[in-house]
């Protein structure tokens, strides 16, 4: 079927996949016929919000519906990701995931990144989970190690605002773990296959705001981890399996769009209406957090009617203020208006299968002209593009597609991207800003869209650190170098995001630090030099003992390297020079039997001093929180076995565990014997 479209203009195809045949329907849009191949619009209601460009065999790509950004491009089969793939951001060109993909999922090799190009992990994942791989802080320190599927580990969100820090098990958070949010606790408890379980939420003050016992509970106030345009929400409704569900209200702080409806696995999906401030703005169905079927309002009057494709008008009538039919949208084809939550027009003109063909575009913030022309697959261009506080006053001209453009967030109305376009994307000189703040952070050569040539990159929550020179599709590719605080920090080759060939880096103080080659980003070939001595270290293919130093001189690592990695025995300091962990390493993992310490990802606070086996807690060690002593006493697989709890001070427990918990021992209270026996789930059971 695919292969007998043609079409002057590219394919566009939209997918569902069918529960039980596994086969999918295709809608073609041409803008010359403007008609729809089998389609039956009620299944693609259900179509959460991806449409697909397929090239040619066994290769495609996928957009975000809601802004046409490239979010994968790889293999398929049988109408679902496999084998090899690369996934993008939602709204940012980067790079998120490389690897490979089965059946629609992460399965086997790949590297996992942040925003600015940073391998934030890299391993092997199993049906969309990780499995077996290492953990990087954003510095490139190796901070927890998933083995089959378990392990202690310590994740964040995209924009790095919210993290985890707990236990993991079958590729998910399973167990103990703790949630923070900029820095503050957001959740303490227990997890299972993925979700909040048990435990308590807390405000930005440290009160209770909710808790959860087996998956139910009650929250009314919880930020949105998952979503790509970090909003923050407040939710007033129940959980079920830990996930949001039943009659609830949310609303957005950013936008002050309030939804007061019905939640299904954690999504909106049902009846449901949504609110600015106290003005009705729409009602009716939602599937998968989208406008399915309903009704808009405008200052209270009816002013759209009809089906949603994408959260996009597609079947439907648009009203005046004195009810009259003034357009009619039919599968996606039509003239429109289209208005912001407080009532600003912010689109009128014409559709073409749901794109713009024709039209004008207004500022959400002050209701001036944006942009007058014609669009190409929804894309600008034959226009001119005016200025945000002086109306009408020419910014940018586009003809045939190609001009200098800049681009606005639609809600905050701030410049987040601006450049030379050719035949509608970004090509050659650009800038791109932050949308949440405005601050530059890239400012270079673009090629279809994608960061291509020499630029230099700066991220807002990383400001202290830069990187100037060559790209790649995005990633770090050619020569170039990283600045710390404006101090030369690395020069020298990369390939494919990572550092790879000749290069020499730098302490803060301008010292040399190595001088050499890289593989991967490991050290290969050079000379390691320290900071305040001539004593140097020489690795040979990534082969030899040497003594490894963070930017500012503090030494991180004494040992052996073989390949690259650790091998052998060795020692890793913390940032007070104390030695967090002796014992052997085997390819970067903590193996066999050493001692060390554990401290908080946060503050850095001491958590535990002792043995360990396999990265485990494992013998005699001591347990700490806020540097005070909790426990003493043996531990078996991560988890204490024998010991005596402290409170103060002062012995509060000795006795035996179970998984953790106590099972059999002797309670204290001011000194004195409380009880003396026997534990079951926690509750005493004995003498």
């Amino acid at each position: 079927m695919i292969n007998e479209i043609s079409s002057a203009f590219f394919k566009r195809i939209v997918f569902s996949i069918l529960p039980t045949s596994k086969l999918f329907k295709i809608i073609k849009y041409n803008k010359n016929l403007q008609n729809l191949l089998n389609v039956n619009i009620v299944d693609f209601m259900s179509f959460s919000g991806r449409y697909v460009i397929y090239e040619k065999n066994g290769f495609g790509k996928e957009y975000n519906s809601c802004n046409d950004k490239l979010i994968y491009e790889g293999e398929y089969l049988h109408g679902e990701r496999n084998r090899k793939g690369v996934e993008y951001y939602h709204r940012r060109p980067e790079k998120l995931f490389e690897g490979e993909f089965k059946n629609g999922k992460r399965h086997g090799k790949g590297i996992e990144y942040n925003r600015i190009g940073d391998i934030i992990f890299e391993g092997e994942y199993k049906y969309g989970k990780k499995w077996n791989g290492i953990g990087n802080k954003y510095d490139n320190r190796k901070y927890y190690e998933i083995i089959n599927g378990k392990g202690k580990v310590i994740e964040s969100n995209v924009s790095g605002t919210m993290f985890y820090v707990g236990e993991f098990m079958n590729g998910e958070r399973n167990g103990k773990g703790k949630e923070y949010l900029l820095n503050i606790l957001d959740f303490e408890g227990i997890y299972k296959n993925g979700k909040r379980w048990e435990g308590n939420a807390y405000d930005f003050m440290g009160q209770i705001l909710y808790k959860l016992k087996d998956g139910k509970g009650k929250d009314i106030f919880k930020y949105d981890n998952n979503n790509y345009m970090g909003y923050e929400y407040e939710y007033n409704g129940n959980y079920l399996n830990g996930e949001k569900s039943g009659k609830a209200e949310e609303r957005c702080i950013q936008t002050n769009i309030t939804y007061e409806g019905k939640f299904l696995n954690g999504k909106r999906d049902g009846k449901g209406e949504e609110y600015y401030d106290d003005d009705l703005i729409f009602k009716g169905e939602f599937l998968y957090n989208n406008r399915r079927k309903g009704e808009e309002y405008l200052n209270g009057k009816l002013e759209y009617k009809g089906e949603y494709l994408f959260d996009k008008k597609w079947n439907g009538v648009g009203y005046d203020s004195k009810g009259e039919k003034i357009y009619e949208i039919i599968k996606g084809n039509g003239n429109v208006k289209e208005y912001s939550p407080n009532g600003t027009l912010i689109f009128e003109g014409e559709l073409i299968n749901g794109k713009k063909a024709k039209g004008k575009e207004y500022f959400q913030k002050n209701g001036n002209i944006k942009f007058e022309g014609e669009y190409l697959n929804g894309k600008k261009w034959n226009g001119i593009g005016y200025d945000l506080n002086k109306n009408r006053k020419i910014k940018y001209k586009i003809k045939n597609g190609n001009g200098y453009i800049y681009e606005y967030d639609n809600n905050l109305a701030r410049l987040t991207i601006e450049g030379e376009y050719i035949n509608g994307e970004i090509n050659g000189k650009g800038k791109e800003y932050d949308e949440y703040n405005d601050k530059l952070v890239y400012e270079g050569e673009f090629k279809n869209g994608k960061r291509n040539g020499k630029g230099v990159a700066k991220e807002f929550y990383k400001a202290s650190f830069y990187y100037e020179g060559q790209y790649m599709n995005n990633l770090k590719d050619g020569y170039g170098k990283e600045y710390f605080y404006n101090k030369l920090i690395y020069e020298g080759e990369y390939k494919e995001g990572r550092r790879h060939g000749k290069g020499k880096e730098y302490y803060i103080n301008g010292k040399i630090k190595f001088d050499g080659e890289y593989f991967n980003d490991e050290l290969w070939n050079g000379i390691i030099y320290e900071k305040d001595s001539n004593d140097a270290f020489r690795i040979n293919s990534g082969n030899g003992y040497i003594k490894n130093y963070n930017i500012l001189g503090n030494l991180i690592f004494e040992g052996f390297y073989k390949n690259g990695k650790k091998n052998g025995h060795g020692k890793e300091y913390n940032y007070n020079n104390e030695i967090i962990y002796e014992g052997e390493f085997l390819d970067d993992k903590r193996v066999g039997y050493g001692k060390g310490k554990e401290y908080d990802y946060l503050d850095e606070s001491l958590l535990y001093e002792g043995e360990f086996l396999n990265w485990k807690r494992n013998g005699d060690g001591k347990e700490y929180n806020d540097d005070e002593l909790i426990f003493q006493g043996l531990f078996k697989n991560g988890e204490r076995w024998k010991g005596k709890e402290y409170e103060n001070g002062e012995v509060v427990f000795d006795g035996e565990y179970f998984k953790g918990k106590r099972c059999k021992g002797k309670e204290y209270e001011d000194g004195e014997l409380i009880f003396e026996g026997e534990y079951f789930k926690i509750e005493k059971d004995g003498q």
